[in-house]
């Protein structure tokens, strides 16, 4: 029975998912061209068929790829017939066209598993390397694939990275799950809120108006003449703005959040992958209220300027 898939996964993935089981049956990959394509899923369906006794299930897979059938010249299997003074009909052209391609297909389909298992080998290799290399294999990989230079990940924060780089085209717009992305990866609790920005009200450029009456006086300016609101919100190109709120942070961390500090410079790097190109952002650090006082000591002289204290110029 025909069992489609939940959503278009490449089937080497899928075949190295199923093969990965030790219960799987027997796979026969069955191209049948890219006609559909465009429209279809890559793989087509998945039958299931018991076997007979003694003998391993077998799973035909349907794929929308295309085999030597295809790839070949269409008269290596359909040679022109010799003329005869009989006319073929319709149907029966139909008929013998798809007979020459079942023979045909199934002619190539030992060559085509032999293809199609070098694949899933290739898959199998890639996500081991990715997924279970460390020390300096993965640090080469990992620096190959997307050139991210000038930081230093824990291997928690690479695995992370990597699985920010395959579901960032799903996570884009969700933000409980974005939110926990970023936790993940920098390990302090962040909460995400999303909302339009916020225009400044802007005078009127006295160059652009019309008359030449003297300035108004104050309290006396006139809405939509004097002063202009610029729109709310624009469809074009508003994207918001995505405030991150970082913490809460024990004194310690604080400065790894502020401008240039390394927790800035990898919010800057994660809002590249996980935020929309047109919002902006805006990283607000929590202190912790356990660490956000002082006490000064007790002695008549704590704390006097000029005796225990200095105001120092920046200068």
């Amino acid at each position: 029975m025909d069992k489609p898939l939940a959503t278009d996964i490449r089937a080497e993935v899928w075949l190295a998912l199923q093969l990965a089981r030790p219960d799987h049956p027997n796979v026969v990959v069955r191209p049948q061209g890219t006609f559909t394509r465009s429209f279809s899923p890559d793989v087509l369906s998945v039958e299931d068929v018991d076997a007979l006794p003694g003998e391993a299930d077998r799973r035909y897979v349907d794929l929308s790829r295309e085999g030597f059938y295809d790839m070949l010249p269409e008269a290596l299997f359909h040679p022109p017939r010799a003329a005869s003074g009989r006319t073929e009909t319709p149907a029966a052209l139909s008929k013998r066209l798809r007979q020459e391609e079942q023979q045909g297909r199934q002619f190539w389909l030992p060559a085509e598993q032999e293809v199609m298992r070098q694949r899933v080998r290739i898959e199998q290799q890639e996500a081991q390397t990715l997924t279970k290399a460390t020390g300096p294999i993965w640090q080469e990989v990992f620096d190959w694939l997307l050139s991210v230079r000038g930081f230093t990940f824990t291997d928690r924060q690479q695995v992370c990275l990597l699985a920010i780089w395959i579901n960032a085209h799903r996570v884009v717009g969700n933000w409980p799950e974005t939110a926990a992305y970023f936790t993940r990866f920098l390990q302090v609790p962040v909460h995400i809120t999303h909302g339009p920005r916020r225009a400044p009200l802007r005078p009127v450029r006295f160059s652009d108006r019309t008359d030449t009456s003297p300035t108004p006086r104050l309290g006396a300016m006139r809405m939509g003449i004097d002063w202009i609101l610029p729109p709310s919100h624009d469809p074009a190109d508003d994207g918001g703005v995505v405030q991150l709120a970082i913490g809460p942070l024990p004194p310690a961390q604080l400065a790894d959040y502020l401008p240039n500090g390394i927790g800035w410079r990898y919010i800057s790097l994660l809002a590249g992958y996980l935020l929309p190109a047109d919002a902006d952002y805006l990283v607000v650090p929590l202190p912790d209220a356990k660490g956000a006082f002082f006490s000064l000591a007790n002695s008549p002289t704590a704390g006097r300027l000029g005796m225990t204290t200095a105001l120092i110029s920046d200068e």
